[in-house]
């Protein structure tokens, strides 16, 4: 089954992983973790080009998500 990206994103960053530091995945499987791993290297937040279910729910205020999308653009560990 795959792996979703913010399950994937999530096992990196309890990992001992750094972006100095090879990383293999000996499951390989689509790359999800790999994938998230390289975004997590270059300081880019999971999910931070994905869509949510949640932007689209008629509770939250229009816009919320993009308003918050700035403040997620670096994250990550140094």
């Amino acid at each position: 089954a795959p792996l979703t990206e913010t399950l994937a994103a999530a096992l990196v960053l309890l990992s001992f992983w750094d972006k100095d530091r090879l990383l293999i995945d000996p499951l390989c499987g689509s790359g999800t973790i790999l994938i998230e791993a390289a975004m997590i290297g270059r300081r880019m937040a999971p999910g931070l080009r994905r869509a949510f279910a949640a932007g689209r729910w008629p509770a939250l205020e229009e816009g919320l998500w993009q308003a918050a999308r700035p403040a997620a653009a670096v994250v990550g560990r140094p």
